[in-house]
């Protein structure tokens, strides 16, 4: 309730006014058959109000005023909250890739994205610069205006590679566009057009790779960066370090293919191959292969199934549809991780990141300020820092995308869900405790309680 700061009448039978202690608001009150407008409003006049007056509040309170009832407090007059100006931001050709689903009308998963390599020429215009606003002030009652706190500056960095003309951000060389927490950068991409064969000349392991058309058998690729394969990839090993593998139709192993990844794999489908990777992400199939993800595996498309295969995830596991050919030719096992831990740094995360953006706007500034009297030393020293947390703020931020895709898919410390349905034979172990689902099932979702230990079982119905 706001606080009363007096009245301009205390007398019986008058209007009585009341202003809050921040100005924002006056509230009237009127005495029981009250007919004078024109004294109202220079009572109004007379305390200073003079904005935001809300006429057809007080010709309500007149007309009840009149028939012989007392008006009790209502809103006569209303400020106006300064809106703060928006904040400046790199705006690009595309969003950040990543393997997040499309949904269809009803809510259900159809597919997942699962481009990683946005490809870029030098010169080329890659995206602009939108600079703060102002922002927009607001005013009290008393006519007094507000000032509009403005935008702040991008906390997002432009790296290597990336140039700001004017408001226009172009690339200054060949390569990829990579986003790492905050920060935005151009990266070495080495492109093979058509197919990758063993007598093709091996890719470059520095950088990322996109193959245009397939990867055929007995390729052996490594690098440090993402691959991207834009056909099928066969009997051939392919690992990341540090990226995603993506193959936009599928991996054709023939019970030899391999693929490693230190983020994801992705693919359209896997049959007869081993997937090493922190998440494996598929869109129809996953069959007779060998899985071990250090978080989780995701296949509720439409076409989504996992058949024949033996699958270790440490966190998750979710499917539109599971098949066992026979009884224990399909494994599922998530041994679980600690949803209390996770969810804990999660939470401090924002609280280290805004530490971090501080003291790199803190360090920023002091190097803008240098002068022709700072030492070398001092100058280096400075700009060592100022890249040395860089890297910390892209660290978190990345580690902040990852913990919320992870939370979003885990119910107590480790989940299982089926969207479709299951044949029976599918063994699963979940933290430990096996099972087997030895009659058919559908819209299953198992999790265990980290408090109680117990597995909660949600929308179970025999098939």
């Amino acid at each position: 309730t706001p606080t009363p700061v007096g009245s301009l009448a205390t007398g019986v039978g008058v209007p009585r006014l009341r202003i809050t202690d921040d100005e924002m608001a006056c509230y009237l009150w009127l005495p029981a058959g009250w007919t004078d407008p024109h004294t109202l409003l220079e009572t109004l006049e007379g305390a200073g109000v003079v904005y935001g007056i809300r006429l057809d509040a007080i010709r309500a309170a007149l007309g009840k005023s009149r028939s012989g009832a007392a008006v009790p407090e209502v809103l006569a007059a209303e400020g106006t909250r300064a809106v703060p100006g928006g904040d400046g931001r790199f705006s690009f050709i595309t969003s950040r890739p990543s393997s997040n689903p499309v949904h269809g009308h009803d809510g259900t998963v159809i597919s997942y994205l699962l481009n990683s390599i946005v490809p870029v020429s030098s010169g080329q215009t890659v995206g602009q610069y939108l600079p703060p606003s102002v922002g927009e002030p607001g005013h009290t009652v008393t006519g007094r205006t507000i000032p509009a706190a403005g935008g702040r500056h991008p906390a997002s960095i432009l790296g290597r590679g990336l140039a700001l003309q004017g408001r226009s951000i172009i690339a200054t060389q060949q390569g990829t566009l990579v986003w790492r927490g905050g920060a935005t950068a151009v990266e070495p991409l080495e492109i093979v057009e058509g197919d990758l064969s063993p007598e093709t000349a091996s890719p470059s392991s520095s950088g990322h790779l996109l193959v245009t058309g397939h990867v055929r058998d007995g390729c052996n690729i490594v690098t440090e960066g993402h691959v991207e394969v834009r056909g099928n990839v066969g009997r051939a090993y392919l690992e990341s370090r540090k990226g995603n593998i993506t193959v936009f139709r599928g991996v054709l192993g023939r019970g030899g293919g391999h693929l490693r990844a230190g983020g994801e794999v992705r693919a359209g489908y896997i049959d007869e191959a081993i997937i090493e990777a922190e998440t494996v992400v598929v869109n129809e199939y996953l069959s007779r292969s060998l899985v071990q993800a250090r978080t989780g595996v995701k296949a509720q498309g439409k076409k989504g199934l996992l058949a024949s295969s033996s699958i270790k995830a440490n966190a998750h596991v979710h499917a539109n549809n599971i098949h066992a050919a026979r009884w224990n030719d399909t494994r599922i096992s998530i041994p679980g991780v600690s949803r209390t831990a996770l969810l804990f740094e999660y939470r401090l995360l924002p609280i280290r990141i805004n530490r971090c953006k501080k003291v790199l706007v803190e360090l920023s500034s002091r190097l803008r300020s240098l002068d022709s009297g700072t030492s070398p030393q001092d100058a280096q020293k400075l700009a060592r820092r100022f890249g040395e947390r860089s890297r910390e703020l892209m660290q978190l931020q990345e580690r902040l995308l990852y913990l919320h895709d992870l939370l979003l898919h885990l119910q107590g410390n480790a989940t299982f869900s089926l969207s479709g349905s299951s044949t029976p034979g599918v063994d699963v172990t979940l933290s430990g405790v096996a099972a087997r689902l030895e009659r058919g099932c559908r819209d299953l979702s198992v999790s265990m309680d980290p408090f109680t230990g117990r597995f909660h079982f949600r929308h179970a119905s025999i098939a």
